[in-house]
């Protein structure tokens, strides 16, 4: 493990540490126990020096203790959202964690404490908390934190053990409620692969009850979904189509049946079976009930947005599109089901865009970004929506927005540098850039687009180092070079220009805006 280990013994400088011990008891079924002690413990601490006022992102609300939720006036969080689509992609735990060490950092630095970290047995670290204790340790000044590792005096079967005989002895529902909690809080954190080991182990546990296999194989397709695990989640989807009796349930699952079809090879056959299932789906809506219903009618016509927009039919899409909008509006639901109508206002000015309707992309981003009101990933889509229109402004307001709900992520600060390379603040641009570089290091875009802010302000000097440093995260780079060339000759470094632009024509000879530059040159 790459962090910093200890030979001191739990207890050493109390006054200016915070201790935190992770056991098996307490890594069963949390996703990630040792992140969520370490969260609480911090800000507790926090609490106790009476510092000033902290923000903490909404990212890591449903990590929060009760105590600390009073303490900090942040409601309840809800587990999961009410639809398939209201989950961050697969890349976001990983930000997440990557965001909650610098949290978690500066915040020891504020009160000017030190976090120990006791554990049984290394095993029982899940490896989102392995991560985590990496990123800790990558970026806390050396002695902050401690890592004290021994061995504990009952493995891990042992406790399973325990557990296998609580639900022959007692009533498994409370297993599978503990089970579920678990697994809900992982998905919400957006940890996906954590989520499928306790799905999997509920599972094993739970064998003898097939009451409790649908919830569990509903949100296992879905974490196979997520981490992009097509045979995985089609066997998921299968069984859930054969075996669910909820109508809600089929319902669902034939949409994402036809949705997967329709992102395969779009073939005559993928689109009859989309089809199909899109047939199915529509007559299982009358079983349901409002609001529930209406969601259902929503996310077919969204699907079926999707068939038109596959088939080449873009000016049908975009009728479909207005339809799933208006079923949620006429209801009254836009506010309810605020992850579903901002993925079709999305799709509209994707859609919009793509067939040359520009003012119809601005309406709907307009909707977007009344409709964005609390749920995180809306006001991350209406960001790059104002984004994809070149509202820089706007989109740096969103993202600003998206920063203070979600977990900042790499992406986010990249995404802003832009905007504020369009507005011709560079210095603004750079500084995003560091940060972004904090939490992804071997992103390509960060030293190139830093590259572009310093030939903004006139830095040569700078812009080539930041050229160099992309050309050696990717050697390969043609663009890499062609901007470095572009560098060296503003300098009036025309030999090294000329070196640069044929190291990118070597690798890409059918490049002629190189050869042509490379001419000029010569």
């Amino acid at each position: 493990m790459s962090t910093k280990m200890s030979l001191n013994q739990p207890g050493s400088d109390a006054a200016d540490t915070i201790s935190i011990k992770v056991t098996g008891y307490s890594s069963v079924w949390q996703p990630c126990p040792l992140m969520h002690k370490a969260l609480n413990a911090v800000l507790a601490g926090h609490a106790a020096c009476r510092s000033a006022e902290l923000a903490i992102p909404t990212a890591f609300h449903p990590m929060l203790s009760v105590k600390n939720r009073i303490t900090y006036a942040i409601p309840a969080a809800q587990l999961l959202t009410d639809n398939n689509n209201g989950h961050a992609d697969r890349h976001a735990g990983e930000e997440l964690i990557r965001s909650l060490a610098l949290f978690l950092t500066r915040i020891l630095r504020l009160i000017h404490r030190k976090l120990h970290v006791a554990c049984e047995k290394r095993n029982y670290l899940s490896s989102a908390d392995r991560m985590f204790l990496r990123e800790v340790s990558r970026c806390s000044p050396e002695g902050m934190t401690t890592v004290y590792i021994h061995t504990g005096s009952q493995p891990r079967s042992v406790l399973l053990q325990h557990t296998y005989a609580y639900i022959r002895k007692n009533n498994p529902h409370r297993v599978f409620a503990a089970a579920l909690q678990g697994i809900d809080r992982a998905m919400r954190l957006a940890l996906y692969k954590e989520a499928l080991a306790r799905i999997r182990l509920s599972t094993a546990m739970l064998a003898g009850h097939l009451e409790f296999l649908p919830s569990l194989m509903e949100r296992k397709y879905l974490v196979h979904m997520i981490l992009g695990q097509k045979r995985l989640t089609n066997a998921c989807l299968q069984w859930l189509y054969r075996h669910s009796e909820e109508p809600a349930v089929r319902s669902g699952t034939l949409l994402t049946l036809a949705v997967q079809q329709l992102f395969s090879f779009a073939g005559p056959d993928h689109f009859h079976k989309a089809r199909r299932f899109l047939a199915e789906a529509r007559v299982l809506e009358s079983l349901l009930e409002s609001p529930q219903k209406i969601m259902h009618i929503s996310m077919r016509l969204n699907t079926q947005a999707l068939w038109f927009y596959r088939k080449g039919r873009l000016n049908v899409s975009f009728c479909k599109l207005e339809e799933s909008y208006q079923v949620l509006l006429r209801h009254g639901l836009l506010r309810m089901y605020e992850a579903q109508g901002g993925i079709v206002c999305a799709n509209a000015v994707k859609t919009a865009l793509k067939c040359g309707r520009k003012t119809d992309a601005y309406m709907w981003t307009d909707r977007l970004a009344a409709l964005a009101v609390s749920d995180p990933l809306t006001a991350i889509r209406c960001s790059r929506a104002f984004f994809k229109l070149e509202r820089w402004s706007e989109a740096v307001d969103w993202i600003d927005i998206s920063i203070a709900r979600s977990a900042p992520s790499a992406d986010l600060w990249v995404l802003r540098a832009q905007c504020y390379l369009h507005l011709e603040q560079p210095q603004q641009a750079i500084k995003d850039l560091n940060a972004a570089e904090e939490m992804a290091a071997d992103d390509i875009r960060i030293p190139l687009l830093r590259a572009v802010a310093h030939e903004d302000n006139g830095n040569y000097t700078d812009a080539s180092a930041s050229i160099w440093q992309a050309l050696r995260l990717n050697p390969r780079h043609v663009n890499a070079w062609a901007d470095l060339a572009r560098i060296y000759w503003l300098q009036g470094k025309r030999r090294r220009a000329r070196t640069a632009l044929l190291c990118g024509l070597r690798l890409e000879p059918s490049r002629a805006d190189l050869q042509e530059r490379l001419n000029s040159l010569a």
